[in-house]
């Protein structure tokens, strides 16, 4: 697991995992504002997590950050 500070990287960083793995990567943020990237798991699991983006939703509704787009 990479730790960013950058979220555009990090969002970079999990769409070309979701490519390569073919599955969903989702990045989190921990409290003291670090963001990690990670497969996404069970839907019990991550509603507990501080999802900041997910590629699941990719597709279908715009991103936060309109210079990070595919």
């Amino acid at each position: 697991m990479t730790i960013f500070t950058d979220i555009e990287a990090a969002i970079e960083e999990a769409r070309f995992l979701r490519h390569e793995t073919k599955h969903h990567h989702v990045v989190t943020q921990k409290r003291n504002g670090t963001l990690t990237v990670r497969q996404e798991v069970g839907i019990n699991k991550e509603s507990r997590l501080r999802k900041v983006y997910s590629t699941r939703y990719d597709c279908r509704i715009a991103t936060v950050l309109p210079n990070c787009k595919k």
